[in-house]
């Protein structure tokens, strides 16, 4: 289980809108501290955000429009090990 600290950046990935919210949603009511939650609609979004600065937590649909959810993932952790 994932720790969230003080004020924890997360990450969503999700092509759906009302799904996005719903993960948002969820995170926020359980999380003790705030959250700063930055969404991406496809896997190329979530890769370039990412890169400009790593989220403490990710959350990945594994069915995107453009790259797979797969692929994003591993492509996060060989360029942002930590």
């Amino acid at each position: 289980m994932v720790r969230l600290t003080a004020l924890s950046e997360v990450l969503i990935c999700e092509d759906h809108y009302v799904s996005a919210m719903g993960i948002e949603m969820i995170l926020r009511k359980h999380s003790p501290h705030p959250l700063q939650v930055r969404m991406a609609h496809s896997g190329r979004d979530a890769l370039n955000l990412v890169s400009q600065e790593p989220p403490h937590i990710a959350v990945i649909d594994l069915s995107l429009p453009d790259i797979s959810g797969v692929a994003v993932i591993k492509s996060i952790r060989e360029n942002h090990p930590s």
